[in-house]
């Protein structure tokens, strides 16, 4: 088996304005360059081994300084042929002492769950008058609606909340949260986090947060490829 990884490069950055391309399927396309602009910022490894493995020339693509200079490979692991069949026997066991467990434990956990449903009854939802209510609006550089963005307050994460088609959300915390200070942590999927710190008011606050992208390196791509044979585990049992 031959094991591929490559390695990234862009030797020199191109100085055209990303957010002035025409989006496309792909990326971008520059159309001082006539290509198109793969995003790959946006890819996880696996993702951009796939372009790589398609691809059959030279291509142009939009990398985060993390994706720049370093192996990228693919993560999905393959199971030996020799070890599929004792494989197979063993997750049927497994599978039917699993399910021996679970009959034998149905009635306790009928009882535990009867238990915790009266246990949630008696536990008191924030109400208006002990809590406050954060509105702000998530947007981009360029001022456009960020949707979908992630708020969270730092110090317990369990109050969160997401933006809307808008930018815009809603977030209520209970007074016994919020001392002189609330630190908020915003961030979506191609921006960096943002740490926004208010102090909320007795009645509802509002913010603004701008989410900046991070610096990414557009131009032509050198790909080094690097393929390292693996030597098959079954020859080891043939070997006895």
């Amino acid at each position: 088996m031959t094991l591929r990884s490559y390695k990234l490069a862009i030797n020199k950055p191109c100085e055209e304005n990303w957010l002035d391309m025409t989006t496309n399927e792909q990326g971008k396309y520059c159309a001082q360059c006539c290509k198109t602009v793969i995003d790959f910022s946006i890819l996880s490894d696996d993702e951009i081994v796939k372009v790589l493995n398609n691809s059959s020339g030279e291509l142009c693509g939009r990398l985060s300084p993390q994706q720049l200079n370093r192996e990228i490979h693919n993560s999905a692991k393959t199971t030996p042929i020799t070890y599929n069949w004792w494989y197979n026997v063993a997750s049927s066991i497994l599978l039917l002492v699993t399910a021996k467990q679970a009959e034998a434990k149905a009635p306790e956990l009928i009882a535990n769950q009867h238990i915790t449903q009266q246990h949630s009854l008696t536990t008191p939802a924030i109400t208006t008058t002990d809590s406050i209510t954060i509105n702000g609006k998530v947007v981009d550089e360029s001022g456009e609606p960020v949707p979908f963005g992630n708020v969270v307050v730092a110090d317990n994460m369990k109050y969160n909340t997401q933006t809307d088609f808008n930018g815009e959300f809603k977030l209520i915390v209970p007074n016994t949260l919020v001392q002189k200070e609330i630190k908020l942590r915003i961030s979506s999927v191609g921006f960096a986090l943002v740490e926004k710190t208010i102090a909320p008011k007795k009645t509802n606050s509002s913010v603004n947060i701008t989410l900046v992208s991070p610096k990414q390196f557009v131009g032509d791509i050198v790909i080094v490829v690097k393929e390292k044979k693996k030597s098959k585990r079954w020859q080891f049992w043939k070997r006895n």
